[in-house]
């Protein structure tokens, strides 16, 4: 297996998927590359299931797959209530490898 190595700045993304499911899924990833349109790396979280980072596979995510906050069920989810009027927001979050350690997936 080819490791790669992680993006400096906030190199940990949260956010909703809609993908091909029939509802936005969660998912966290160590990000090794990022541009304007995709995500790639190592998904640690998918759903419920969540891998150790050497066990985790490589993924490659549109960014106009992720889901908006209104898009997702748990909308009363501290983390995720923003104000209902305004732009629509995306529930992308990018955090520190520290917090990631010590929060967890």
């Amino acid at each position: 297996m080819k490791n790669y190595k992680l993006v400096n700045t906030h190199p940990v993304a949260k956010f909703y998927y809609k993908g091909g499911h029939s509802h936005p899924v969660q998912r966290t990833v160590l990000i090794t590359e990022t541009d304007e349109n995709h995500i790639t790396g190592y998904e640690v979280r998918c759903g419920h299931i969540v891998k150790q980072p050497n066990a985790a596979p490589i993924k490659t995510y549109l960014r106009d797959k992720i889901a908006k906050v209104e898009r997702i069920r748990a909308k009363q989810d501290k983390n995720l209530l923003l104000l209902s009027k305004g732009p629509k927001q995306s529930t992308l979050r990018r955090t520190r490898l520290y917090d990631y350690l010590f929060s967890g997936p």
